[in-house]
């Protein structure tokens, strides 16, 4: 039992430095070989357990997205109408993928995809004008434009 009790003792307060050439018979030699076996075998399954088992292309992923968003995705005008009036958020329901609006439905499920998705809808819905701002901004330049035009007229007609 006291060899036992000693050899348990040096395994535990076993390093390389403390190793004495008198104490290194064949049965120690493979307590330590198993000991250091089982902290490298615990530190790399710990190590590869921390690491994805795949990295996630990101940028193909929200390429996707914004094609999708640009070329499938429109508000109908009721519901641009309720989106200008309540100042909804890009987690708004309006935003939301559907099988509908996206190329591939299996990509509904990748939240990347989705974040990207719901945010780029958000930001090219508010970029959207109706028919009024266009014609305030073609009646302003046509104002700004005859107001030139006629300084002009009067500037040469006053020479």
């Amino acid at each position: 039992m006291s060899v036992f009790i000693r050899t348990f003792y040096l395994i535990r307060n076993c390093t390389v430095e403390t190793l004495i050439p008198a104490q290194t018979s064949k049965y120690f030699i493979y307590l330590f070989m198993g000991k250091q076996l089982l902290f490298s075998t615990l530190l790399i399954f710990f190590i590869s357990t921390k690491l994805p088992a795949q990295p996630v292309n990101k940028d193909s992923i929200e390429k996707i997205a914004i094609k999708d968003v640009k070329n499938l995705f429109k508000l109908k005008n009721p519901q641009l109408h309720n989106f200008r009036k309540y100042r909804y958020t890009s987690s708004s329901d309006y935003f939301k993928p559907s099988e509908l609006n996206v190329s591939n439905g299996s990509l509904l499920k990748d939240s990347v995809y989705v974040n990207t998705y719901r945010t780029v809808a958000y930001y090219q819905t508010k970029k959207r004008r109706t028919a009024a701002h266009y014609i305030i901004l073609g009646a302003g330049t046509v104002v700004v434009a005859s107001t030139v035009v006629l300084f002009a007229i009067l500037a040469k007609a006053t020479k």
